[in-house]
């Protein structure tokens, strides 16, 4: 199937894309890493030119699925070239480059689409200088701030003449086309060659060796063939689909389509071609079916190949019942012979017998029965081969009563008469008889179960195909995913190209980057939602999960400790002095821990739906997360938080997720914040006095560093680089102990047993509240509420306020400075820049707002519990935390094992597809989604699945 341009297909769409020149372009727009389309300013209706690396580049009216979030590149085009017109359309020489030219004099820009090998889509100024580029060639020069060649590209070529005609077929071996051969020194291209050899009185598909000696003729071919060329070149032309029409096992009927021509070629006159008015809509209609036809195609494939088996199973049944049929007739056949022949036989069988007993042996037996032979005795021509090692022979014999009998060779035994080796045959034929009808039973049965698994397995493969059409693969599943319990998204990277993706382009202000501190542990990044200020601790927990389990920690099967950073504190920008590789990260400031947690990911189905059942559910998800305040408070996992650039011994103790906001100012380590610290403490002694808090293990050590940045590098680690750890770079660990009281000491005695269960049963149940929770709390069971701890509250939260108000000053004072210097850098390096760029900032922001408003209807679109009268698309699986899928129907648990991730994806599959409240509609798309790699490819490592439905089974 033909999906590349040739020199004619471009030589032809010049004329369409000519026909928008003047028009004002309103925006740029990502269809996938190497395809974009530019939209035009058009007041009858909707005009783009789509364009894709080393494919396509054509004028298109379909409204094509674009991008979620813009990528770097195309915002670097919207930059330069939006609300510019395009002033000019040209190809470059007679080679397969596109130059498109938006705006004109010093404030032009130029767009190059390369078509040819992998393709290039290069971003030039004026002066073809390059801005920007997707594939940097160092062989050719082709990269960032260099010229682009454009005389380098190809001018021209000669139409090849007789001589060199004959110096190509001498080269040639007799078995090449003949197409090929001329197209390696032309810009014809093979399809345009054929049609003029055709012309010419060739046959199609005609080899070298019938044309050595019409060197005249192949050069006639040339001329008419460059004729041609020049009409394709000078002017419109209309499009031509070649379609293809197979038979399905339904009896309908599937179109595709095989190619597009600017020209009716006369290979394919016996073809069905579809004509259009203009080459791009022939274009435009032939890639926006090229993607369904595919999946059209590996579904009649399917089709085939199970219609196939089925047909082998009916012609082995057919086949073992005509064996046994043959085998009974013959068998009686053989009887009634030896009936007829019965007096024959037994003496031919006496003189065997006489002989054996003669004590001859076999080989003067077999020399008697030769001679008897040669003198005609009827007797002996009847014995056509003697078997005395199984005591048998086999005698020829025929109807006597027969006009024209046939004679038959049959098996007899030595041992026993005519009647008797009849009567053997008979009892054979019985047994023949009931064998058939056996098999006849048996095989029905087979062929009918196997007929039914066919229907079955037809019925899938047409409704995989229709589900797959539909399917529309969301941005972030190219990455490691899961929504966490909050409804977040949390996303990481497979690897150090994507990790620097996720930073760079999808790392928002507001996000959250968390990591490990293990080998090859990934980048994580929670997706803040629009308004919210802070990530909710489970989430952050969860992302945590997430950064070791996708680490050298699962195959160890040792837990490690995860930690988060704001999104400020990520930078790509290295100290003088240090190299940073990609995937690589500087960490500015403190981390924030997070308490180790048990490697515990599950495998859990989500289920799309349609815009009729998203309205029911909605209302649903609106109860769920107003629940979800109460639901996860569980502080268990409360994030400790250590600071990288040192600890003093007036570190301030945090007890709950409120006090651990508080590590996120700059609060000033004092001997007031201790006895603070302390202060809590004794007002949590007052309420509670026979509850014994142990401070000192709730605080975890803090590290010296010599600087205030980290270098996070992702990946292994050269074992030649490693270095063990001097002593004197090792810290000891530092707790601080808050100031205790005379009181507090006394009150401090030696607990008994009950005392103690009953202070670990109100820490278990008290843990979670802070102080302000615990005031409102005594208010509604009307106990007096003590002034102490209201102005210890308010303490808190002005010293909250405070801390967050410097944080904020001191990053308005980052980004009015960079804003400064980028401003100035811009103003002072591009001036003719300005027109069009007024509206970059506001598009981006535009299109950042859109991107959240897209991505929050994608996540709640998904369901991970459906109901019976929804309308389910198709199903995806995720892969996240276990106590993430809790609420899920569909859901396995995945820890550090020995099995292969296919494996036990597989048997996730067949324990979802076994489950009793599996719906008919649930299970078609379990089945679509097990034939894809998505069920296993986010599993981490090797894995071992728990379920209580596998655990019946075993």
């Amino acid at each position: 199937m033909k999906d590349r341009f040739s020199t004619i297909d471009l030589l032809a769409v010049i004329h369409d894309l000519k026909d928008l020149v003047n028009l004002r372009v309103l925006n740029i727009y990502d269809i996938n890493s190497k395809a974009y389309l530019i939209k035009f300013q058009r007041p009858s209706k909707k005009t783009s030119i789509i364009f894709e690396s080393g494919m396509k580049i054509h004028v298109t009216n379909i409204d094509w699925q674009k991008a979620k979030i813009p990528s770097s590149f195309s915002m670097k085009l919207r930059k330069h070239i939006k609300q510019k017109r395009l002033a000019h359309v040209q190809q470059l020489g007679i080679d397969r480059i596109v130059d498109m030219q938006f705006g004109t004099e010093e404030f032009a820009n130029h767009i190059i689409v390369e078509l040819y090998d992998r393709g290039n889509v290069i971003l030039t100024d004026h002066e073809y200088k390059i801005l920007n580029l997707l594939r940097p060639r160092t062989d050719a020069k082709i990269f960032w701030t260099e010229k682009y060649p454009v005389k380098a590209a190809l001018q021209s070529f000669n139409v090849p003449d007789s001589l060199a005609i004959k110096a190509l077929l001498e080269k040639a071996k007799d078995g090449e086309l003949l197409r090929r051969v001329l197209s390696s020194t032309t810009c014809y291209g093979p399809a345009l060659l054929e049609h003029c050899l055709i012309e010419a009185g060739f046959e199609n598909n005609a080899k070298v060796k019938v044309a050595r000696n019409d060197i005249e003729r192949l050069s006639a071919v040339c001329n008419h063939a460059q004729d041609i060329f020049n009409s394709i070149r000078e002017k419109k032309t209309k499009g031509y689909l070649t379609v293809t029409e197979q038979v399905r096992s339904d009896g309908s009927v599937l179109k595709t389509y095989e190619g597009f021509y600017p020209y009716h070629f006369s290979q394919y006159v016996s073809t069905s071609i579809q004509t259009y008015d203009s080459f791009s809509e022939s274009l435009d209609e032939f890639y926006s079916c090229l993607e369904s036809q595919k999946i059209d195609r590996k579904a009649l494939a399917a089709e085939r190949e199970a219609l196939k088996r089925l047909e082998n199973v009916q012609k082995d049944h057919e086949e073992r019942i005509r064996f046994l049929t043959l085998s009974r007739s013959e068998k009686e056949e053989m009887a009634h012979l030896l009936e007829l022949n019965s007096e024959t036989v037994d003496r031919a069988l006496l003189v065997i017998r006489s002989a054996i007993a003669n004590q001859m042996t076999w080989e003067m037996i077999e020399e008697m029965r030769l001679k008897a032979i040669e003198g005609n005795d009827p007797i002996a021509k009847i014995i056509t081969a003697l078997d005395l090692s199984s005591n048998s022979m086999t005698v020829s014999l025929s109807d006597p009563y027969a006009n024209e009998g046939t004679s038959k060779n049959v098996p007899i035994d030595i041992s026993l008469s005519a009647y008797q080796n009849a009567r053997k045959l008979y009892d054979e034929k019985k047994i023949a008889v009931d064998k058939e009808k056996r098999t006849v039973e048996s095989s029905s049965k087979a062929l009918k179960s196997a007929a039914q698994k066919t229907k079955k397995l037809l019925e899938t493969v047409r409704l995989e195909s229709d589900i797959w059409k539909s399917y529309v693969p969301m941005w972030f599943e190219k990455f490691y995913w899961f929504i966490s319990s909050e409804g977040y998204l949390v996303i990481g990277g497979r690897d150090a190209q994507q990790n620097e993706l996720l930073v760079k382009r999808y790392l928002r202000p507001r996000d959250i980057y968390v990591h490990a501190d293990v080998r090859g542990a990934t980048s994580v990044v929670i997706r803040n939602k629009s308004g919210k200020e802070e990530i909710p601790s489970n989430t952050l927990n969860e992302a945590g999960i997430m950064a070791v389990c996708y680490s050298s920690a699962w195959e160890a099967k040792i837990p490690a400790i995860a930690w988060w950073v704001y999104h400020h504190q990520v930078s790509r920008t290295a100290p003088s002095g240090e190299y940073l590789p990609s995937g690589s990260f500087m960490i500015r400031g403190k981390k924030h821990y997070l308490l180790k947690q048990p490697m515990r990911m599950g495998l859990g189905l989500l289920f799309k739906l349609d815009d009729s059942s998203l309205e029911r559910h909605q209302e649903c998800c609106k109860n769920s997360n107003s629940n979800k305040g109460e639901a996860n408070c569980d502080i268990s996992t409360t994030a400790i938080c250590r600071e990288e650039n040192g600890i003093s011994t007036g570190e301030e103790l945090e007890l709950n997720t409120e006090n651990a906001m508080l590590d996120n100012a700059d609060i000033n380590n004092s001997d007031d914040d201790v006895t603070y610290s302390s202060n809590s403490v004794d007002a949590a002694l007052d309420e509670y006095p026979d509850v014994k808090i142990d401070v000192g293990n709730t605080l975890q050590s803090g590290k010296e560093l010599d600087e205030e940045f980290t270098i996070l590098q992702i990946g292994p680690e050269d074992e030649s680089k490693k270095k063990k750890p001097n002593s004197s770079d090792q810290q000891p660990n530092v707790t601080v102990v808050p100031k205790t009281t005379n009181e507090e000491k006394k009150k401090n005695h030696p607990l008994t047993k009950r005392e103690k269960h009953k202070a670990n049963k109100i820490n278990k149940k008290y843990r979670d509240q802070d102080d302000e929770e615990r005031e409102i709390r005594l208010l509604l069971l009307g106990s007096k509420p003590k002034d102490t701890e209201s102005s210890k509250t308010d303490l808190r939260k002005d010293k909250l306020e405070s801390a967050n108000k410097k944080r904020e000053n001191s990053s308005q004072e980052k980004e009015s400075c960079g804003t400064l210097l980028e401003s100035t850098k811009v103003q002072s390096s591009n001036t003719q820049k300005t027109f069009g760029t007024e509206s970059t900032e506001f598009d981006e922001e535009k299109d950042l707002m859109f991107a959240e408003e897209e991505e929050t209807k994608m996540i709640n679109s998904l369901t991970w519990f459906p109901d019976s009268e929804d309308t389910l698309l198709y199903a995806i699986a995720t892969v996240a935390p276990y106590n993430v899928l809790q609420r899920f129907k569909y859901k396995v648990k995945l820890i550090p094992g020995t099995g292969k991730r296919g494996k036990a994806a597989k048997t996730a599959i067949a324990l979802f597809q076994r489950s009793k409240d599996t719906l008919p509609q649930e299970l078609t798309l379990m089945r679509a989604l097990a034939a894809t790699d998505q069920i296993f490819k986010n599993i981490p490592g090797k894995v071992s699945v728990q379920a209580k439905d596998l655990i019946k089974k075993q």
